[in-house]
């Protein structure tokens, strides 16, 4: 798993393309990061991720987006982390694969 990154003191994008089905943006959804251990999430939820839906384009896919601000990534630990969405469909609830985000101080002082 290659991990993204997030850079302390600023914001953070990443999405959840839909792949399959059809979804208008109305679905429930949830996105929350926690410390990562070797793969495995532990302790408790540190965020969630405000979510944000962005309707299929042409040869975009529609596709939700997570967004961390800056003043999130202050009160997070300089670490690993791992996080997953939960989408809930009409018939079924969905999980996406997890996503490992390496959070890093940067390299210049703040």
């Amino acid at each position: 798993m290659t991990a993204l990154i997030w850079r302390r003191g600023s914001t953070f994008r990443m999405s959840l393309s839909v792949t399959s089905g059809e979804v208008v943006g109305d679905e429930e959804v949830r996105c929350s990061l926690k410390v990562n251990v070797g793969g495995i999430p532990i302790g408790a939820e540190l965020m969630e991720f405000a979510v944000s839906f962005a309707a299929e384009d042409g040869s975009t896919p529609a596709m939700w987006i997570f967004e961390g601000t800056a003043e999130q990534s202050l009160s997070l630990p300089i670490a690993t982390l791992i996080a997953d969405a939960r989408v809930v469909l009409a018939d079924e609830i969905v999980i996406s694969e997890t996503v490992a985000i390496q959070h890093i101080r940067t390299v210049t002082p703040e």
